[in-house]
């Protein structure tokens, strides 16, 4: 395919050298451009197979969900479990717990005494104060209300428990337990 011979490059080309040089190079431009299709398409199967693979773990891993033991711990034991989890510890969030799975979800819905901390404010917080706040909210526990439907829906969440309740307001910070302590 491709003239190699030393001698044809030493001396001067003939026109017969030339010719065949010409044709190599065409045939190396034809070879070249045949490789870059196959490339292409096989570029465009490894994307269908990994597109193929990404599926098929999900999948494995949705049916791995729903063959999880933790899947049959009935809604009753995983809120006795929460309130264990952020009564050991004050840096506890419920927040975390709500946000693994919709079975945990309704599990710490039902936990009314992991609800038991709500900050009550009185402004409605800018974007960046909101992410500072929803980092608050997930290390300090704390059901975080600027709005008399926030802080009804919080009160809802632990009616019947014992609250700590935090006022802030500006820089001042007003905290106390509210309620009878079993």
């Amino acid at each position: 395919m491709f003239h190699r011979d030393l001698d044809a490059v030493v001396r001067s080309p003939t026109p017969a050298d030339i010719e065949q040089a010409k044709k190599n190079i065409q045939d190396g431009i034809d070879t070249l451009d045949q490789i870059e299709k196959e490339l292409e398409q096989t570029r465009a199967k490894l994307a269908n197979l990994k597109q193929r693979r990404e599926a098929v773990q999900q999948d494995i891993q949705l049916n791995r969900s729903i063959t999880s033991n933790l899947r049959t711990i009935p809604d009753e034991i995983l809120s006795l479990i929460f309130e264990y989890y952020v009564e050991s510890d004050p840096q506890a969030s419920p927040w975390v717990l709500m946000s693994v799975c919709h079975q945990w979800r309704a599990a710490a819905v039902l936990a009314r005494r992991i609800w038991l901390k709500i900050m009550v404010t009185h402004a409605v917080p800018s974007p960046q104060r909101l992410h500072k706040r929803l980092n608050e909210r997930s290390s300090l526990g704390y059901e975080i209300c600027h709005t008399v439907p926030l802080l009804e829906k919080a009160l809802d969440r632990a009616a019947g428990v014992p609250l700590h309740l935090s006022f802030k307001f500006g820089d001042s910070r007003y905290s106390g337990v509210y309620g009878d302590a079993d």
